[in-house]
């Protein structure tokens, strides 16, 4: 894990990205502060300064979210002893208001006095999982109605097809009689979903439109029936983008003005600029966070009772991360590829 670290170091000096040479600039392999504006350099610390989370028993770590960030939130809170009020809100933000406050000036000579790290995870799985999280069944999630009004309304208002918004209008009004007749046990095959005459949808074009509102009708009542939603109202049931319209979104986006919960991880973290001492990777996290936290126990910074339990809530396994891939055209994943590729280079995925 040191030596991974050691090694995306030598890969923020060598690799040319756009984001970090144009603005960092060369620098020596030994100095975690390349030369920067003194403007810009205020503005990275303070984006630091919130970002990272700074514990009194000298661990500094970056949350990557979709990087297992819950589970180690939760393991790390529970040192803190917090109150009842802050246990009523997510992990993170609770560890994040018990945690020490940095001045942004001082964030890169802490980081350095203390164990720092992150967990890495490839970024097109953390694509897949975020969309699957944040986006794809926004209703009924706790943060939901933030990330649907901020991010899935606008990216369907933009990037919804006018024949989508017509299917999904079709797949909309036949909803509720297509939820009854699937939940008695008739055959999906059997459903008989109602096109009305005015629709004008004639001879092969209603035979392929058809087959259309039915993939559409099966699709979502397997998200929703996984999630127990399937009481969910119509309009929401059909509101979200579907993952080709949010990875459209992303590479028409500013990638450093993205979600945390998309925003490439060297940008997200700094890597290239705080030189962190562990770099664990989320695809093999059982075993290196078990000699991670045992290297903190030997060194007094972590209790021995002290225990990280991590479990894929999300079920995005491999199965279904390459299934959300093969939805998007060629051209298009070789796009969503470009964008990370800094990402993929310099955390060697």
């Amino acid at each position: 894990m040191r030596q991974r670290a050691d090694e995306i170091w030598r890969q923020c000096i060598k690799i040319n990205t756009k984001n970090y040479t144009e603005i960092v600039g060369a620098g020596d392999a030994k100095n975690n502060s390349p030369p920067l504006t003194d403007f810009l350099t205020a503005q990275l610390d303070s984006a630091l300064s919130s970002t990272l989370i700074f514990l009194d028993n000298g661990i500094t770590w970056c949350p990557v979210p979709k990087a297992a960030s819950t589970s180690w939130a939760g393991a790390l809170l529970r040192l803190q002893r917090p109150s009842t009020a802050l246990l009523k809100k997510s992990a993170q933000v609770a560890l994040k208001r018990r945690s020490r406050s940095v001045p942004a000036d001082e964030v890169l000579s802490f980081v350095s006095a203390s164990e720092s790290f992150l967990v890495t995870r490839h970024p097109l799985h953390r694509v897949v999982s975020a969309f699957r999280n944040k986006l794809e069944t926004s209703y009924g999630n706790h943060d939901g109605a933030y990330f649907y009004k901020n991010y899935g309304s606008q990216i369907v208002r933009k990037y919804r097809k006018l024949e989508t918004v017509q299917l999904y209008k079709k797949a909309e009004e036949n909803w509720l009689h297509f939820v009854q007749f699937t939940n008695i046990g008739n055959a999906v095959e059997d459903f008989p979903l109602i096109i009305k005459v005015e629709d004008n949808f004639n001879g092969k074009q209603r035979g392929v439109t058809i087959m259309k509102i039915m993939e559409i009708l099966m699709m979502k009542y397997d998200l929703f029936a996984e999630k127990n939603s399937l009481h969910a109202p119509p309009a929401a049931v059909f509101r979200d983008p579907t993952f080709e319209e949010f990875v459209r979104y992303l590479i028409g986006a500013n990638p450093a003005k993205l979600d945390e919960h998309w925003k490439s991880i060297h940008l997200y973290c700094q890597v290239c600029r705080v030189r962190y001492e562990f770099v664990l990777r989320y695809e093999n996290l059982h075993d290196e966070a078990t000699a991670f936290v045992q290297h903190l126990k030997s060194e007094g910074v972590l209790p021995q009772h002290f225990a990280l339990h991590h479990d894929n809530k999300g079920g995005t396994s491999d199965h279904v991360i390459r299934k959300y891939l093969s939805l998007l055209p060629a051209q298009l994943l070789d796009k969503l590829i470009s964008m990370y590729k800094s990402d993929l280079d310099i955390f060697d995925y």
